[in-house]
């Protein structure tokens, strides 16, 4: 518990990041304590073999060992859970050093009926078993202390929520690099997450935020996650493009996005175009908001970019809050489109075009 209490305390100018090890280093001192009854249990197996054990008041004997080994095996059990519920190898230690008194009370109630029936040898043996059985238990909690000094990864199962979090969170492109170590009683850890290359800074620091915010939700134990940002290099998956006719890849490029008379969706893989498939612009006629309608439908299909002569301001900054690439579209066709996306040719559009001269939207807003 002293060791707890230490780990407990925040951090200072000389300990800044806490003091979460004193946590280990009081379970391995209690493993020692374990280790060494373990010992002086077996030494003393062996030395009954050589005594004769009388007692006057047997049944009094019997009855005190059987209630300290009840009351030490229900403070074995709240101890073990709590230990268990809260991942602290201090706590499940202490569990374990309860079960040592609980073993030990059980030895004398086991040579107290021995020596009650004068059956010889059934102390020795019984307390040399219970010996081995401390001292491994002992042995096995110094060795889980001495790997949470090396800063030993937590379990698979927390590594698999902290992933889950990780592909949950809108904007990461992918991640990287995912280390978690044990420190006491919590967690540190780091990871690389990849966003979209036209993100600045502070969206992409909401990211991280949101992603730190998430993953102590779900693992309450990590204490420390350190987001790192780099930029996403692989190409999108499912990209539209606004088209005057559907001619499959030989489809004109429309000067329009919410007006067009079809929207192309094409799926690329690792190996290049998939497949492409020309729909009919549902709101090429509506009214008012066709622009925001559309992009929201094309957040619905999820659509990774758009490729497109001129966007409205409304329908631009939709498509970017929901982390959606736009390129200018300086092609003809939809087959030259693509072909220039996937190489790599086309530029971001960084703002919107719809009042603008068409002379003036790759000369002062495209990169």
């Amino acid at each position: 518990w002293i060791g707890l209490w230490i780990a407990r305390r925040k951090p200072t100018e000389r300990f800044p990041y806490g003091y979460y090890r004193a946590e280990s280093i009081a379970s391995l001192l209690v493993s020692g304590a374990i280790v060494y009854a373990g010992v002086e249990f077996i030494w003393e197996g062996l030395a009954s073999t050589e005594r004769s054990l009388e007692l006057g008041a047997g049944v009094y004997a019997l009855a005190v060992a059987a209630a300290s080994s009840l009351v030490s095996f229900v403070l074995w059990r709240v101890v073990s859970r709590k230990g268990s519920e809260l991942e602290v190898y201090s706590v499940k230690t202490l569990g374990d050093e309860s079960l040592v008194d609980v073993l030990a009370s059980l030895g004398v109630f086991v040579a107290v009926l021995s020596s009650m029936f004068s059956v010889p040898y059934v102390e020795s043996l019984v307390t040399v078993a219970i010996a081995l059985f401390i001292l491994k238990t002992g042995l096995v909690n110094a060795y889980r202390s001495l790997l949470a000094l090396m800063d030993i990864s937590p379990s698979k199962e927390i590594e698999e929520q902290v992933e889950r979090v990780l592909e949950s969170v809108e904007g990461v492109e992918g991640y990287r690099d995912l280390k978690l170590r044990v420190s006491g009683p919590v967690i540190f850890g780091e990871v690389t997450i990849l966003v979209k290359g036209f993100l600045d800074i502070k969206r992409a620091h909401e990211i991280a935020e949101k992603i730190e915010k998430a993953v102590k939700n779900k693992v309450p134990r990590v204490e420390y996650l350190t987001v790192h940002i780099e930029p996403a290099r692989k190409p999108p998956s499912l990209v539209a493009v606004p088209v005057g006719a559907d001619k499959g890849l030989d489809s004109p490029i429309s000067d329009h996005l919410a007006r067009a008379p079809y929207i192309a969706l094409v799926k690329i893989g690792g190996r290049g175009l998939e497949k492409v498939s020309v729909l009919k612009n549902p709101y090429e006629f509506k009214r008012m908001r066709a622009g925001l309608t559309l992009a929201h439908w094309l957040v619905e299909n999820r659509v990774e970019a758009v490729v497109t002569r001129h966007i409205g301001e409304i329908t631009f900054h939709t498509l970017r809050d929901h982390f959606i690439e736009i390129y200018f579209a300086d092609c003809k066709n939809l087959r030259e489109c693509i072909e220039k996306l996937t190489k790599g040719k086309l530029s971001l559009l960084t703002k919107p075009t719809r009042e603008l001269g068409e002379e003036r939207v790759e000369k002062e807003y495209v990169k």
